[in-house]
């Protein structure tokens, strides 16, 4: 590597950004064992190279556009376009303005809770945050004006470089494909017997997987849900105690799978069950899956079986065996000309 121009990893434009710690932990190791300097910042700067990953709100493209030609931008793209949108898949939707009603009626009882000294974590998030349009039009729109500084974009799909290219008419789009890397700090598996948790999510809830969710308690099994911003100590710890981790479509329309969860079970030996979608990712062959219409009854099957870390631990040396997430990082940025 010649280009010791410094990487930024931006989060400023995701508040705290915990539900963002797994990708961007994954990002900080690999570029840094590849040689290149790296750190976090909470805002973008000139003389650097400012990785971004989307969810841009109006100030934050406005401080982007106006470090235009003084600083590289590097855009990691989370989202899928579709139809001059993002993630438009024919499922629940409220329409634009009442999206804007409901938006300002959710914040006034928030601020009620907080007066009251309610817990309104799990109640917030149960909002369906994939049926609130015109905040997703909003996002897509400001991506656009960000891809204007970009140097590069990355997209986790492999489906969507085309698409991401025709929306900005930038050919400089390319696939992150995941690979194996050891994670920084392991979870620590209790043995199977000592497991209390049959089964676990960690994401954002819906109504669709509630109802997942809720089918497999009926059913008489332990479930657990972790708030999409939980933190990564408390998340390896139900980790450690869960039999198996579920990875759900968002809404029963959602057609691609989600390739950083694959990455995160398979490399912390975390026995992963996954519903197929209409697209595949380069992990799909690594996780166990079946059909929505028979998922249910599928994680019955495999909890029924047994040897749950046996299994995971298999997966993650098929997938430490066959691939190097080093060498993809390492294609992709000599592809980005940001290693060169």
């Amino acid at each position: 590597m010649t280009n010791q121009q410094p990487i930024q990893l931006v989060y400023g434009n995701h508040g705290t950004a915990v539900h963002l710690e797994d990708l961007l932990s994954i990002l900080h190791a690999g570029l840094s064992q590849l040689g290149h300097p790296v750190a976090y910042a909470k805002r973008p700067a000139p003389g650097c190279t400012n990785l971004l990953i989307e969810n841009f709100g109006d100030y934050f493209t406005a401080e982007v556009e106006s470090l235009r030609g003084r600083a590289r931008f590097l855009l990691l793209a989370t989202e899928f376009v579709t139809s001059g949108g993002f993630n438009e898949f024919g499922g629940p939707s409220y329409g634009y303005l009442r999206s804007r009603i409901r938006a300002k009626l959710e914040k006034r009882r928030r601020r009620r809770r907080r007066r009251r000294g309610e817990d309104e974590g799990e109640r917030s998030s149960a909002e369906d945050h994939y049926s609130k349009r015109y905040m997703w039009r909003r996002r897509y729109s400001n991506f656009l004006r960000v891809s204007r500084a970009a140097d590069a974009i990355w997209c986790l799909s492999e489906h969507q470089v085309e698409a991401y290219r025709q929306a900005t008419g930038f050919e400089r789009v390319f696939h992150l494909e995941f690979g194996y890397l050891a994670p920084e700090i392991p979870v620590l598996h209790l043995p199977d017997d000592e497991k209390d948790i049959d089964f676990l999510f960690t994401g954002t809830r819906t109504p669709y997987r509630e109802a997942i969710l809720g089918a497999l308690h009926q059913r008489g099994h332990q479930v657990a849900w972790l708030d999409v911003n939980t933190p990564g100590f408390i998340r390896r710890d139900f980790l450690a105690r869960a039999r198996i981790c579920l990875n759900l479509k968002q809404f029963a329309d959602w057609e691609y799978p989600s390739v950083a969860r694959f990455h995160y079970h398979l490399v912390n030996r975390s026995l992963l069950l996954t519903e197929q979608t209409r697209f595949r990712c380069e992990l799909t062959d690594l996780v166990p899956n079946a059909e929505s219409a028979r998922f249910v009854d599928f994680c019955e099957e495999i909890h029924a079986r047994g040897g749950y870390t046996a299994w995971a631990t298999a997966l993650q040396e098929k997938y430490r065996a066959g691939t190097s997430l080093l060498k993809n990082l390492s294609r992709l940025l000599g592809a980005s000309s940001l290693d060169s």
